[in-house]
């Protein structure tokens, strides 16, 4: 075209006699030169026809060049965002894996538990049968006891009985002896009277002496006899009495006994009542446990289902982080080559794809794809749109969008330096708060730079 241009242009000088002589290879030199170079902005203005179509396909190409640009970076843009999302994604779905992998281990020992529990509850439920079996014994042992106090209580009622009868009896001997005590003193007070009455008559009442000596003989050992049986018979009353007494004490323990083992055999139904209730409650206890360990088996083949899924979701998640850390590769070489062409608002456009790819180092960081020594990140002043801003030229330094891009350039800078900073520390939930912050004043240096670009792109090179 250029060739052609240049024949054309030759033509027309022979023809124009007139027309005035220009140096056309110094400018298409230049021309040349600048377009080879890239320099599309540097290329000199037409001033005929050929040089002017090379000057307007300069501009052509420097537009092309700059929308390039703006379409990598925007494009950059967009995939860091999306490596963003899928790093926050990849992070939660680590968080889901770990909290599955937790549950996985506490609900394996839930399972544990229970079953420790099942066997547990199986020997209290033996052991319950056992002192069912224990009461049950007991009440019948307390029932055979209760049968034989009341055995005992009617012998010594039979007993005393007797011997009440018996110191009747004894009552009626001691009345016999008296009055037999009383016939043998008036027997000897006769025998008495009669010998007197004898030795009055002499010889004649010898014979009746002897007699009566004989019947006072026989009276005083009736005496005697009456006195030893009542003496008997006194000692006897007084065993009676004291029998008597043992056997009131007696039947009055027998009675306390009664009441106890009264009180024993109802204690006893109580006891067997609620270790009924006790071993009914187990038995109802060991059914649920046994349907909680089923329940606690399924919960578990849910979980380690769950996390295998987790883990499918975090491989598959870190893959796709992977093709995209590809993806955003290619798009930086694709970018470097379109940043060879100078062009005033460059520099910005690139700053933007810097700043998201900023953030998306960070991202990285908190999902543990990237290691940050915050010592070596850049500040504000030192990154590509920090050392654009400090070297803008005055034509935009009282620019609105130009003022306002410091303060949250600055802020997103100590933020994710700090962030670095806490997660370097072992502080992971700090880190994550402080990039989380960075959000909004990153949001605020996007909208400026787009009004910088906008600014910068408005400004026609001389």
């Amino acid at each position: 075209m250029i060739q052609f241009l240049l024949k054309r242009d030759s033509r027309q000088d022979s023809i124009s006699q007139d027309a005035p002589r220009i140096s056309l290879p110094s400018v298409l030199d230049s021309q040349v030169e600048s377009l080879l170079a890239g320099r599309y902005q540097d290329v000199p203005q037409g001033t005929d026809n050929p040089t002017r179509a090379l000057r307007a396909l300069a501009d052509d190409l420097l537009l092309r060049a700059e929308e390039d640009l703006k379409q990598s970076v925007g494009l950059s843009i967009n995939i860091n965002e999306a490596v963003m999302a899928a790093a926050d994604t990849a992070k939660g779905l680590g968080d889901a894996l770990e909290r599955a992998q937790r549950m996985a281990v506490a609900t394996e020992e839930m399972g544990a538990s229970l079953r420790a529990i099942a066997q547990h509850t199986e020997r209290i439920v033996v052991n319950a049968d056992d002192a069912l079996d224990i009461a049950r014994k007991s009440r019948s042992s307390s029932d055979q006891a209760m049968a034989a106090m009341s055995d005992i209580s009617g012998a010594v009622q039979a007993a005393a009985g007797k011997i009440a009868a018996l110191t009747r009896a004894a009552g009626e001997i001691e009345k016999v002896v008296s009055f037999i005590t009383e016939i043998a003193s008036q027997t000897n007070l006769l025998a008495l009277n009669a010998t007197i009455e004898a030795a009055r008559a002499g010889e004649a009442g010898k014979g009746f002496s002897v007699v009566a000596m004989e019947v006072k003989n026989l009276a005083n050992q009736t005496a005697r006899a009456t006195d030893d049986i009542k003496l008997k018979v006194e000692a006897l009353q007084r065993e009676m009495k004291s029998i008597t007494e043992s056997m009131n004490h007696g039947a009055e323990a027998v009675a306390n006994g009664e009441r106890v083992i009264v009180d024993t055999i109802t204690s006893m139904g109580e006891i067997e009542g609620r270790v009924t209730t006790v071993t009914s409650s187990v038995r109802e206890s060991a059914q649920i446990i046994t349907q909680q360990q089923q329940a606690s088996a399924e919960i578990a083949d849910g979980v380690a289902l769950v996390a295998e899924v987790a883990e499918s979701n975090v491989m598959s998640n870190d893959r796709v982080l992977t093709a995209m850390d590809r993806i955003d590769g290619l798009i930086t070489k694709q970018m470097d080559v379109f940043s060879r062409t100078e062009f005033a608002a460059r520099d910005i456009i690139r700053a933007k794809a810097d700043h998201m790819i900023w953030r998306k180092r960070l991202a990285d960081m908190l999902v543990g794809r990237a290691k940050l020594n915050p010592k070596e990140l850049a500040d504000h002043n030192h990154c590509r749109l920090g050392k654009w801003y400090n070297g803008a030229g005055a034509a935009l330094r009282d620019a609105a969008p130009y003022k306002d891009i410091a303060a949250p350039h600055a802020k997103v800078h100590e933020l994710g330096i700090a962030a670095a900073e806490a997660y370097q520390q072992g502080n992971i939930q700090e880190a994550i708060k402080l990039v989380g912050m960075i959000e909004t004043p990153s949001r605020a240096v996007q909208s400026c730079l787009d009004e910088l670009i906008r600014a910068v792109s408005a400004i026609k090179p001389a």
